[in-house]
């Protein structure tokens, strides 16, 4: 049988205190209504959302510094690899355009028989 502790101590000089202690201001009318009807929403499920799953998720995940750390070096690797990928293709565009103006430059039939 459990009996409750007895010892002396900042909880027993506090209880009769606490029990003794009234409220003087009134609440007001939807009080009660209101307090019934959080209790009410938060016992029922808010139901499988993807946008809360997705953030529980991310807030799990980052809240350890190595997975934060890693996530943080994949994009910076991503984004250097995506600006080399279009740093090449703008080069390879400026070389095809610099070698037709070269061409027509030097070459005098290049004028007549280029598309106009």
């Amino acid at each position: 049988m459990n009996i409750p502790d007895t010892a002396p101590g900042p909880e027993t000089g506090l209880s009769p205190l606490l029990q003794t202690w009234r409220v003087g201001v009134p609440l007001d009318a939807g009080f009660k209504a209101r307090v019934w009807r959080r209790i009410a929403n938060d016992g029922a499920p808010a139901g499988w959302r993807l946008g809360a799953a997705l953030r529980a998720w991310l807030d799990q995940m980052f809240a350890r510094p190595l997975w934060s750390i890693g996530y943080a070096l994949l994009l910076m690797s991503a984004g250097l690899i995506a600006g080399y990928w279009q740093a090449t293709e703008q080069s390879a565009r400026w070389d095809q355009a610099m070698a037709t103006r070269y061409v027509q430059s030097v070459d005098p039939s290049f004028h007549l028989t280029a598309e106009p």
